[in-house]
C-alpha cells in the first residue's frame, strides 16, 4: 500500500515537471517570436516576458559573473537559457 502511494506520488510529481517544462519551452519560443514582431506592449506579452525573465535572470547574471557574452552585442543569456530548459527537460 505504502509503496503504491510513493509511486503514484513520484508519477505525479514526474508529469508535474514535464508539464512545467513544456509550458516554460513553449514561453520561451513565444517570446522569441515576440522579440522580433513589434507589435508594442500588451498584457499577453507581459505575461510571457515576466514568465520567463525569472527564469533567464539568473543565468543572465552568472554569464556576467563568468564574464562570458559580455562583449556581444546581443543578449545571450536567453539563448543559453533556452537550451538549458531543452536539456533538462529531456531528463525529466
Amino acid at each position: 500500500m505504502q509503496s503504491e502511494f510513493l509511486y503514484n506520488t513520484a508519477f505525479v510529481l514526474s508529469n508535474s515537471l514535464k508539464l512545467i517544462f513544456r509550458v516554460l519551452w513553449v514561453l520561451m519560443f513565444l517570446r522569441a517570436i515576440l522579440s522580433w514582431i513589434p507589435i508594442g506592449e500588451n498584457k499577453f506579452t507581459e505575461i510571457v516576458y515576466d514568465v520567463t525573465e525569472v527564469v533567464i535572470f539568473p543565468v543572465r547574471k552568472l554569464l556576467e559573473k563568468l564574464n562570458i557574452g559580455n562583449d556581444l552585442p546581443i543578449d545571450i543569456s536567453f539563448t543559453v537559457t533556452f537550451i538549458l530548459i531543452a536539456i533538462i527537460s529531456a531528463f525529466v
